[in-house]
């Protein structure tokens, strides 16, 4: 589990692989309980058959350029990301069998009733269709 800021979230959203990110904040009964959720989660996948998923956090309030560049709507949410692109996204209260059962699914395109937003599924997050500032403003803090 690592925490992620502007200087690191690029980086972690490179990297080959499964990576999971909790976006969230310091205050607020929806954070604390999905927190809560999202540790119970990574316990669930350290101790199954899933190997090499990579788990980050963020202050989704606090690191501004990075809860813009993800489009994150709403907080807490739980991005899941493949080689890259975000395959899907859970904005609000989820139950981490949910995320587990996505993070299970061989077909990495689909997407669960409970994905609030899923126009975002399998978009390309280094794609050019953010704004050029805060693309900028996050290699600037890398």
């Amino acid at each position: 589990m690592k925490r992620l800021d502007s200087k690191t979230l690029l980086p972690f959203l490179e990297s080959a692989g499964i990576g999971v990110v909790f976006f969230g904040a310091y205050d607020g009964k929806p954070s604390l309980d999905m927190a809560e959720e999202f540790a119970q989660l990574w316990a669930d996948v350290v101790t199954s058959d899933l190997v090499g998923v990579r788990f980050g956090y963020i202050d989704g309030s606090a690191e501004v350029a990075a809860h813009i560049y993800l489009e994150v709507a709403e907080l807490p949410t739980i991005l899941i990301i493949r080689n890259g692109a975000v395959t899907h996204r859970f904005e609000g209260k989820t139950k981490r069998q949910t995320v587990l059962k996505a993070l299970k699914e061989r077909s990495w395109r689909r997407t669960f009733d409970d994905t609030a937003s899923q126009w975002h599924v399998g978009e390309r997050i280094l794609a050019p269709v953010h704004s050029s500032r805060v693309v900028e403003a996050l290699l600037e803090a890398a």
